[in-house]
């Protein structure tokens, strides 16, 4: 068997100096709103950051263990575990969305919904050599599972959204 790996967001610096400066906003916009000095939209605006920040720190935390027992997913609002012998498949896929659209993980479970991992991940418009090391990386997954479980995937190879 393989060693674990551990997946983290690669950029956790400027998650954080992003999460600090939006955090530093908030609290000054709710201080001049709680003393009186409301100036509209750019206090509404800060304050709302605020509401925002524990989720974007819950993103730049995350983690992704992979070893011979299963999958762990751990961020600070959540953890969630799965066992290789609940996993059917490994797929990659890309996950849309607005601005930060990425190729990213999927698990296939013989029960329930399919679930996406927090990392590994790259984003959607990576160049050729990055998707390919990307897809070596989730083929390495798929070999761990296949190695502690004995069973082969469904067939799909992750060919949904490129």
């Amino acid at each position: 068997m393989r060693a674990s790996r551990v997946y983290r967001n690669e950029e956790l610096r400027k998650t954080l100096v992003f999460t600090a400066a939006v955090t530093c906003w908030g609290a000054v916009s709710l201080v001049r709103t709680l003393t009186g000095h409301y100036a509209g939209f750019p206090d509404a605006l800060g304050i709302a950051w605020l509401a925002i920040a524990p989720f974007l720190l819950n993103e730049a935390f995350a983690r992704t263990v992979i070893d011979e027992d299963g999958i762990r997913s751990w961020r600070p609002l959540g953890r969630r575990y799965y066992r290789w012998a609940d996993i059917t498949e490994v797929t990659t896929e890309v996950k849309y969305a607005r601005s930060q659209s990425a190729h990213r993980v999927r698990l296939h479970r013989a029960t329930g919904r399919p679930r996406w991992v927090p990392f590994p991940s790259l984003p959607h418009r990576a160049s050729a050599p990055y998707v390919d090391a990307f897809r070596r990386e989730v083929a390495g997954i798929e070999e761990t599972r296949r190695e502690a479980t004995g069973r082969e995937g469904t067939g799909r190879h992750g060919t949904r959204g490129r």
